[in-house]
C-alpha cells in the first residue's frame, strides 16, 4: 500500500493478514504484543482517515479492537466510526446493539434516549432507516410500554415518514390506538373533531403511501447505497439528479438534507453533487453558516480530488461573501500550489486570484501598487499575512503565470482609468524586453492598439513589429496577424510620399505572411544566429515555410526583380521600362515527389 495508497486490494489483504496474526498471537498466547497493536492501529487509522466512508472497514477494525484490548476500546472506536461517518444505519446500530447488549448504559435511560434521537437524526429519514426505528421503538416498548405515551410518541412520527416499510408501522398504530384519547393522539393545532380522527389518520396514510410509492420509483433504480472506489455508473448518476430534484420540489428540507447527504456517501467523489447540495443549503438554509463551512471542508478536505477546484473555488467566494477574506485568500493559494506541485497548473485559477485581489484590496490605485511590488519583488510575506511560505520552485512558476496577468492589470489601469499616455508608454517600454512577456499574447495585443488608437505613430508600430518578428517567442499565426494589423493601417495611414519611401519595408512585411515565400524574416533571422549564411538560405528555401519538410524541386525564379531599385508607378503617364518575363530553374522537378521526414 506504500506505493498506492487507493489500491484497496492491497489494503483488504494487508488487513486480512493482520487480523490473522491477531487471531494467532491470542490463540497461542492469549493476548497480543503492544508493539503489534501499535501496528494495527496505525495501518487501520491511516486507511480510514483516507476512507471514512468505508463502514465495513470500521468494523472489521471494531472486531480486531475488541479481541486486543476489549470492550471499552472497540466502543471508542465505534464512537470514532460515528463522527467520521454520521450517515451510516450500520454503524449506529453496531453502536447501539454493543451498548444495549453490554448494559453500558442499563441505568441511563436519559442518555440512551438521547442516543437514539441522534441516530435518527442523522439516519431517520433514509428510505431504508427501518431498523433503526425498530430497534428505538423496542427500547421504548422495553422501557415504558407500548401503551406509554412516549411510545406513540415515537410512532406518530414515523407514520408521516416516507419509509420503505411504513405501512407496518401503522398496521402497529391500530393496534394501540384504542389505548389513547382522542387529545393523545391529535395535537390541539390541529383541531379535528373526534368523530373524523379515523379519516383524519386515513388521510395520513394515503399521504404517506403516495410519497413513498412516488420515492420508490427512484429508490428501485439504485443499486449503489455505499461508498466505493468503483466509478458509478452514468445511468445510477442521472437516477440520482432526477431523485434529488424531485426531493427538492417537495420542499421538506429535512427530507432533502437527509437524501443529499445519502448521495453523498457513493457519490462522496462527484464535486456536481457536492456543489448541487451547498447551492441548495446556501440558498434555503442561509444562516447555517457553521454547517455550511462544514459541508466545504467535508468535501474538500476529504474526498474531492486535487485535479478538481470548483468546489473550492466556491467555498473561496463564500468565505469572501462572510468577509473572511484571509481565509479566502489562503485557499485561492493552496489551488496554486497543489496544482503547481502535481503540474496540473491552470491559468484560470490566476486570474481568479488576481479578480479577488482586486477585489480584497478595494482600491485601484493601492491594487496597482501592489501589483507593482508583485512586479519588482514576487510575493512577499506580509502581502501572504505571514501564513506559511511557498516554497523557491512553486514561488518561480507562480510569478511565471502571474507577472504577465499583472502587467495587463496594471495597463488597463494606466492607459483606461489614468487616462495617461506617457505613464502607459514608459511601462510598456520599462516592461517590453522582459522574457516572461516574449509569450504573452495580452501584451503586445495591448501595446499595438496603444500605439494604433492612441499615439498614431507608424514608426513605432513598425519598431513594435520588427521586435515581435525577431525577438518574441509568440506562435507564428500570432506574428502573422500583428503584421496584417500593421500592414493594413500603414496602407490606411501613409501619404503617397511615405508609401514610395518605405516600400522596401512594405514588400518585405507582406513576404512575411505570403505562404508561399520563403522570405520569413523572423526565421531568417533566428537561424542566422546559429547557422552561416548560406546554410540557412538552403535550408528555408528547401522548407518553403515549412519547417522539417525539405523539397529539391521547388522552381526557382533566376532573374527576380531588385524592389530596393525598381517599382512601377501605376500613377505616372510616363512609359517606364517593363521589367524582362522571369526564367525559372528547377522547373522540370516540380512534380516530385516532397520526402517527408
Amino acid at each position: 500500500v506504500d506505493g498506492n495508497k487507493n489500491d484497496i486490494g492491497s489494503w483488504e489483504k494487508l488487513l486480512d493478514v493482520l487480523e490473522y496474526i491477531v487471531d494467532n498471537e491470542i490463540s497461542n498466547k492469549g493476548k497480543v504484543d503492544d508493539r503489534f497493536k501499535k501496528l494495527v492501529h496505525v495501518n487501520f487509522d491511516q486507511l480510514l482517515s483516507r476512507f471514512p466512508l468505508f463502514f465495513g472497514y470500521w468494523k472489521k477494525y471494531v472486531s480486531i479492537e475488541l479481541k486486543m484490548n476489549g470492550l471499552n476500546s472497540c466502543v471508542k472506536i465505534l464512537q470514532r466510526s460515528l463522527d467520521m461517518f454520521p450517515n451510516s444505519i450500520d454503524l449506529w446500530l453496531d453502536y447501539l446493539n454493543i451498548i444495549l447488549e453490554n448494559k453500558l448504559h442499563n441505568d441511563n435511560t436519559e442518555f440512551m434516549i438521547n442516543l437514539f434521537e441522534q441516530s435518527l437524526d442523522n439516519c431517520g429519514r433514509q428510505y431504508l432507516s427501518h431498523p433503526l426505528w425498530d430497534k428505538y421503538l423496542e427500547y421504548l416498548a422495553n422501557i415504558y410500554g407500548e401503551k406509554s405515551l412516549e411510545y406513540l410518541k415515537i410512532l406518530l412520527k414515523i407514520i408521516k415518514l416516507p419509509l420503505h416499510q411504513y405501512a407496518k408501522y401503522f398496521n402497529k398504530f391500530y393496534e394501540i390506538k384504542e389505548n389513547f384519547t382522542s387529545n393523545q393522539l391529535i395535537n390541539e393545532e390541529e383541531n379535528i373533531d373526534e368523530s373524523k380522527i379515523d379519516e383524519f389518520f386515513l388521510k395520513i396514510f394515503n399521504k404517506t403511501k403516495d410519497a413513498t410509492n412516488a420515492r420508490w420509483k427512484y429508490e428501485s433504480k439504485l443499486s449503489t447505497n455505499y461508498f466505493n472506489l468503483v466509478p458509478i455508473k452514468d445511468s445510477e448518476i442521472s437516477i440520482w439528479i432526477e431523485y434529488l430534484d424531485f426531493e427538492e420540489s417537495q420542499g421538506d428540507h429535512e427530507q432533502i438534507k437527509s437524501l443529499y447527504e445519502r448521495c453523498l456517501i457513493p457519490l462522496a467523489f462527484y464535486e456536481k453533487f457536492w456543489i448541487k447540495y451547498l447551492k441548495w443549503f446556501i440558498k434555503n438554509e442561509n444562516d447555517s453558516i457553521q454547517e455550511i463551512k462544514s459541508i466545504f471542508e467535508r468535501g474538500c478536505n476529504l474526498f474531492i480530488p486535487i485535479e478538481f477546484n470548483n468546489l473550492r473555488l466556491m467555498y473561496a467566494l463564500y468565505l469572501e461573501r462572510l468577509n473572511l477574506k484571509d481565509e479566502s485568500f489562503q485557499i485561492y493559494l493552496n489551488i496554486l500550489k497543489i496544482s503547481i506541485k502535481n503540474n496540473k497548473f491552470e491559468i484560470e485559477i490566476l486570474i481568479k486570484l488576481i479578480k479577488f485581489l482586486k477585489r480584497f484590496i478595494n482600491d485601484d490605485a493601492k491594487f496597482i501598487d501592489f501589483c507593482k511590488i508583485m512586479l519588482e519583488n514576487g510575493i512577499n510575506d506580509q502581502i501572504i499575512n505571514n501564513e506559511e511560505e511557498i516554497l523557491h520552485q512553486d514561488k518561480k512558476q507562480i510569478l511565471d503565470k502571474l507577472i504577465p496577468l499583472l502587467t495587463i492589470e496594471i495597463i488597463e489601469y494606466l492607459w483606461f482609468k489614468l487616462n495617461d499616455k506617457n505613464l502607459t508608454r514608459d511601462f510598456f517600454l520599462k516592461n517590453y524586453q522582459n522574457n516572461l512577456m516574449k509569450l504573452n499574447v495580452e501584451f503586445w495585443i495591448f501595446f499595438l492598439k496603444f500605439e494604433i488608437c492612441y499615439c498614431n505613430n507608424l514608426k513605432n508600430l513598425n519598431n513594435i513589429i520588427t521586435y515581435i518578428k525577431l525577438y518574441s517567442e509568440l506562435p507564428p499565426i500570432i506574428v502573422e496577424f500583428f503584421i496584417r494589423i500593421s500592414n493594413n493601417f500603414n496602407f490606411k495611414n501613409s501619404s503617397y510620399d511615405n508609401l514610395i519611401s518605405s516600400r522596401s519595408n512594405l514588400i518585405k512585411m507582406l513576404l512575411e505572411i505570403d505562404d508561399e515565400s520563403f522570405y520569413h524574416q523572423r526565421t531568417f533571422s533566428k537561424a542566422r544566429k546559429i547557422l552561416k549564411d548560406d546554410t540557412v538560405d538552403k535550408e528555408l528555401l528547401k522548407e518553403n515555410g515549412h519547417p522539417g519538410i525539405e523539397t529539391e524541386s521547388k522552381p526557382i525564379i533566376t532573374n527576380r526583380i531588385d524592389f530596393e531599385d525598381h517599382y512601377c508607378n501605376l500613377n505616372s503617364h510616363i512609359p517606364e521600362e517593363v521589367p524582362l518575363l522571369p526564367t525559372f530553374k528547377n522547373v522540370e522537378k516540380a512534380n516530385l515527389a516532397i520526402k517527408y521526414p
